[in-house]
């Protein structure tokens, strides 16, 4: 899902699974999982403006 915020909602005590919130949808992954997501940074006025 190309261009959609990515969010960490949430982390498992023990750091297994990590809960992300993509778009509309939450998803948990393992952490080993999560790393093969690619992201990139937002700008704080795109991110401010994509939220309201």
């Amino acid at each position: 899902m190309p261009n959609v915020i990515v969010t960490v909602v949430r982390s498992a005590p023990l750091n297994d699974p990590i809960e992300l919130m993509l778009a509309t949808s939450n998803v948990s992954l393992r952490r080993t999982e999560a790393r093969t997501i690619e992201v990139s940074q937002l700008k704080a006025q795109t991110a401010e403006r994509d939220r309201a």
